[in-house]
């Protein structure tokens, strides 16, 4: 494990991130930044290492270095952070759930069963394939080789409306879903067949598949309206992590919605509630 960063490193690295050059600094601290991967080969800051000076910024700065739009809220701590907030963008109009990456990973999976259970390890053998495929993650698309993405990826693009409320009803029939992922309903998957493209599915499971801590990171809520998806990090006392300052940039670049952050405090003047349209890259 490597050690803390020294703040003379922690200096060189932010002169690094804001375009100085450092080549000239001492080596031993800039190889210990490279073995890091937050400089790379020419002392220049690599995405880790930008990923690192946004960590350690206020949540403040890290809506603005991500051009995140944030809210202040007050909020009724008899409920859970998501809970209540879910609670306040319904009572907006919206549709949505409070699971995370488990929302956008169902209607995933809704849009792939079938190819997902044919692929499944266990398909052929006695042990039903078809479960495994409604009950795993959406993650498993990282153990996928390139035939097997390549027939989920045709069948997102061939499966229609009816095929798919169909496997997303047989998903939700597991009692252990409703558990894993709360607020999920066919409301809601039904109205996010609508609001992404299956171009926009098929990026979004093509970046999964190239990493499974690409399931990590996804903001807390994801809603949706008038066919705009709209996703939302809540946030009380801490600040975005590192899985979402990698996870939340690659929503940005993939798909058309908007992304923002609502910090939940206990005294602060009541927000008017109006979601702003987020920076598209």
């Amino acid at each position: 494990m490597n050690r803390p960063l020294t703040d003379s490193m922690k200096k060189i690295l932010m002169d690094a991130y804001n375009g100085n050059c450092v080549s000239s600094a001492n080596k031993t601290q800039l190889k210990g930044l490279a073995s890091r991967n937050y400089l790379n080969n020419e002392f220049n800051i690599t995405e880790e290492g930008e990923r690192y000076i946004i960590s350690n910024l206020s949540l403040v700065l890290q809506c603005e270095k991500l051009s995140l739009p944030i809210q202040v809220l007050e909020w009724d701590k008899s409920k859970k952070p998501e809970i209540w907030a879910w609670q306040y963008f319904s009572n907006l109009g919206f549709v949505g759930a409070y699971c995370e990456g488990g929302a956008i990973g169902l209607v995933l999976k809704g849009l792939c069963l079938d190819e997902l259970t044919k692929t499944s390890y266990f398909y052929g053998t006695c042990i039903n394939a078809r479960e495994d495929a409604c009950l795993k993650g959406i993650n498993v698309l990282a153990e996928k080789n390139e035939d097997q993405l390549n027939s989920i990826m045709k069948e997102i693009y061939e499966t229609d409306r009816s095929k798919y409320l169909s496997a997303c009803e047989e998903i939700l029939s597991y009692p252990a879903i409703n558990e894993w992922y709360p607020g999920l309903n066919m409301n809601f998957l039904e109205k996010m067949y609508d609001a992404l493209t299956k171009d926009e599915y098929c990026l979004i499971a093509k970046w999964i598949a190239m990493n499974p801590e690409h399931r990590n990171g996804w903001p807390d809520l994801t809603l949706v309206k008038e066919n705009i998806v709209c996703f939302v990090e809540v946030k009380t006392t801490d600040k975005l992590h590192n899985s979402q300052l990698n996870t939340i940039p690659a929503i940005k670049q993939l798909i058309n919605a908007d992304i923002q952050v609502i910090k939940l405090t206990s005294n602060h003047p009541k927000s008017n509630g109006s979601i702003q349209r987020g920076v598209k890259c």
